[in-house]
């Protein structure tokens, strides 16, 4: 039975860890940030989640009636089918997808279309949802 384990782990781990994703980079890099006109609301510190190594800056901010996502100076293992959530916990069960990672690598934003309540979902991941593996997480916290 341990074997069986040990097995499924090694093997559920190597599938998270092979390219399978057509990521890209981004295109264009995205701008500075104008914080004469964006709000930033709240921001936090991507940190390795438990099958990934993950880094860079969270920002979530509002500009006129828009409220995005920022990620910046970001940087995350290859895996496939990794998604971004803003959730109750670091290990997601209740949250919120943004949809598809853009790229591995850089600066990129993501619209939020639902109305949030960042008091209780004070976490942004990054999740293989293929394999409900966690490859970064960022506490929220105000500025």
């Amino acid at each position: 039975m341990k074997y069986l384990v040990f097995v499924f782990f090694v093997v559920s781990t190597l599938a998270c860890s092979k390219n399978g994703s057509t990521l890209n980079e981004p295109s264009a890099p995205l701008p500075m940030l104008d914080t004469m006109t964006a709000n930033i609301l709240w921001k936090g510190d991507l940190e390795n989640g438990f099958y990934g190594a993950c880094s860079g800056k969270v920002l979530i901010y509002k500009v006129g009636d828009s409220l995005k996502l920022r990620l910046e100076d970001f940087r995350v293992s290859n895996g496939p089918d990794l998604k971004v959530y803003i959730s109750k916990e670091a290990d997601p069960l209740s949250y919120y997808s943004l949809g598809s990672l853009q790229a591995f690598s850089g600066n990129q934003e993501y619209k939020i279309a639902q109305k949030i309540d960042f008091n209780t979902f004070r976490y942004v991941v990054i999740h293989c949802e293929r394999f409900n593996h966690q490859f970064g997480k960022s506490l929220l916290r105000m500025p």
